[in-house]
């Protein structure tokens, strides 16, 4: 079965040229971004100019520290950069599944670092929701309990 094609399929020609209006975005030289993203400037250049795929580390490393908006830099969708407040649910991205490389650069953008800054997340909340949940049930009690003391005041 093959999968037909959405507006949505990455196009690594246009991957490449995002990356490039990311740098000149920012107001980076090359050589500058490439220090950034802790890689060589010829290197860089390759990932630029397309004569080379980057790896899950320096992808890891462009959108963690840019808030690079992933499906912006994968597919054009939504805004270069990501926005703090944003509560909008990000597109699911669909690839073409007969291109292997690009299944593979997908397969590496599932990356332990952004797993690992989602648990931590995952955490901060369940700690968040652990103090509501006592502040509210200290609440209930101590309104029982002032319920209670006013019930045997009026002799109830």
């Amino acid at each position: 079965m093959r999968h037909k094609e959405t507006k949505q399929d990455i196009n690594m020609d246009n991957f490449y040229s995002r990356l490039r209006k990311i740098r000149k975005t920012l107001g980076y030289t090359q050589d500058e971004f490439a220090r950034h993203l802790k890689v060589s400037k010829p290197t860089f250049v390759r990932y630029e100019s397309g004569n080379r795929k980057p790896d899950a580390h320096f992808l890891s490393i462009l959108i963690s520290k840019f808030d690079v908006n992933i499906n912006w830099l994968l597919i054009g969708d939504g805004e270069m950069f990501l926005k703090e407040s944003s509560s909008a649910p990000e597109p699911i991205i669909t690839i073409n599944l007969n291109d292997k490389e690009l299944c593979q650069l997908i397969d590496l953008l599932q990356i332990p670092q952004i797993r690992r800054s989602v648990m931590a997340e995952f955490e901060k909340l369940k700690v968040i929701y652990k103090l509501l949940v006592e502040e509210h049930y200290n609440k209930a009690k101590k309104n029982e309990s002032k319920k209670a003391g006013e019930d045997q005041s009026y002799g109830i």
